[in-house]
């Protein structure tokens, strides 16, 4: 298999064309749309998005993370560099927000420039704009990423770009896949699902040369240290999420096309739909490994390979069977898919022209609808029922509060840390409980008639304590300390 692509240009080549002028213009134009969406109402915070602010605002102050609070595995490459440019612009949401988009930005251009080197130019712009206006759902991820996704991406993309480079540099290259595919197996396990299958074909390319090799492996080395001396002192670095006795079947597998995938694209629970679009998917990897290994492009194989792996690592490493609540992991899987679907289209240039234009249409009328008709409006970016409670904190001069877990960082980000939240359960931040602890008799936040609230009001074994409801949340003041975390709290 070689590097060279199908329209007989050197790889590396830059030339103008309209193929150029056309993926640079829609990148922008993408560009504009997601920051028209971050600024509207559509642009709502999780917990997993408020946790990533947070390190952020805590990296613009001077701590350096290694991995995702509360957690032995993720690396940190978004928020250290959200963290960097809030040294200069602030520690603001919309901050996040773009640095999030630019890190899937670049590894649309890691894609197109892969692809193009294996079958074409059009090919290529076509996979770049296709995974760049893959829809709502993906797109929304790329505002609000969980914590790893775009770095994962580019990191793993970008070990196959340069293992498909024309091998002029080999020390370099070498020194380049070493540091990306190292900063991949800190960054997350689909990010090295990705790149491993590029760097065992970079060292098939270059075998009679194992200096090249061990250079390679130095610089991974360094790059990967944070999740190696992780791993060395922890089992949580390299255990599933699920834990468990769990164990994967062949309807895991099918459970990750036929109900997690189609969410991303519509309605799963239509399960004419879901089929359809989980058949499609697989169909779409399983044809750019055929074609790869037909025409013997190395890119398109190691998108596939990437794809396959990443979809094992995703079903053994979640712990359970994926559903549509885990939809943010297609986008691990949608270079694969745009890369395949751009092959398809490319043959016949107008076809392709079509379906970038559809994509475009379909991202944008998606958009256009769920942010209100690009409304700037940010006043509901966090739940408008955290007021009431905030006011009622500030007002009785409790700064530091214990809460259910899925209201713990946003309403800790809502007020820009003015009030933290400790979580009673997924414990992120051990700070954020050392100072609840030392503020007083305990205070806790927690949705109004789930559980905790439920096991608040009808304890017996509890310190006497003050009930305060506020419409979605309620809050309790107790008159004197006991050990929050020995109590068996639920997530609600």
């Amino acid at each position: 298999m070689n590097a060279r692509s199908p329209d007989g240009s050197a790889p590396g080549r830059r030339r103008p064309s309209v193929d150029g002028i056309v993926f640079w213009s829609l990148a922008a134009a993408g560009l504009v749309l997601r920051i028209l969406f971050i600024l509207s109402p559509g642009h709502v915070f999780d917990t997993d998005h408020a946790v990533v602010f947070l390190m952020s605002k805590h990296v613009a102050e001077g701590e350096l993370p290694a991995f995702f609070w509360g957690q032995s595995y993720g690396g940190t490459l978004l928020p250290i560099t959200a963290g960097i440019v809030m040294t200069v612009l602030g520690a603001h949401v919309e901050v996040l927000a773009v640095v999030s988009v630019l890190w899937f930005l670049g590894a649309a251009v890691l894609l197109r420039t892969i692809v193009a080197r294996a079958a074409g130019r059009t090919a290529g712009t076509t996979a770049g704009l296709l995974f760049w206006f893959p829809g709502l759902v993906i797109l929304m991820i790329s505002t609000r990423d969980p914590g790893f996704y775009g770095p994962s991406l580019v990191l793993g993309l970008g070990v196959i770009a340069v293992a498909t480079a024309p091998l002029t540099r080999p020390y370099l290259m070498w020194i380049g896949a070493g540091l990306l595919g190292g900063l991949a197996l800190w960054t997350s396990p689909m990010s090295l699902a990705v790149a491993a299958p590029a760097a065992v074909w970079l060292a098939l390319r270059d075998i009679r040369r194992p200096l090249h090799l061990l250079v390679g492996v130095v610089a991974a080395l360094a790059a990967a240290s944070p999740w190696i001396i992780e791993a060395l002192h922890s089992e949580g670095a390299t255990e599933s999420l699920g834990g468990g006795t769990w164990s994967p079947t062949a309807q895991s597998f099918v459970s990750l096309f036929d109900s997690m995938l189609p969410a991303a694209f519509g309605d799963a629970t239509d399960r004419t739909f879901a089929a359809v679009v989980g058949g499609t998917a697989a169909i779409l990897i399983v044809v750019l490994l055929i074609v790869g290994l037909a025409v013997r492009r190395a890119g398109l194989v190691l998108l596939a390979v990437g794809a396959v792996l990443v979809v094992v690592v995703l079903v053994y490493g979640a712990g359970l069977d994926l559903a549509p609540d885990s939809v943010r992991y297609s986008a691990f899987l949608a270079p694969a898919l745009a890369a395949s679907l751009a092959w398809l289209v490319s043959r016949w240039r107008p076809l392709a022209v079509a379906a970038v234009i559809g994509a475009v249409a379909v991202t944008s009328w998606a958009v256009g609808d769920k942010s209100a008709h690009f409304t700037v409006d940010t006043s509901a970016r966090f739940d408008p029922a955290f007021a009431p409670v905030v006011s009622l904190l500030e007002a009785r001069g409790d700064e530091h509060v214990y809460g259910n877990y899925w209201l713990s960082a946003t309403l800790t980000a809502s007020t820009d840390e003015d009030i933290t939240v400790a979580a009673l359960t997924i414990r992120r931040y051990p700070p954020y409980e050392e100072l609840a602890a030392s503020d007083g008799p305990p205070v806790l936040v927690v949705d109004t008639g789930a559980f905790n609230d439920v096991e608040l009001q009808t304890s017996t074994a509890l310190p006497p304590r003050e009930r305060v409801e506020l419409g979605r949340y309620t809050v309790y003041f107790f008159t004197t300390g006991f050990d929050v975390y020995a109590e068996p709290w639920g997530l609600y």
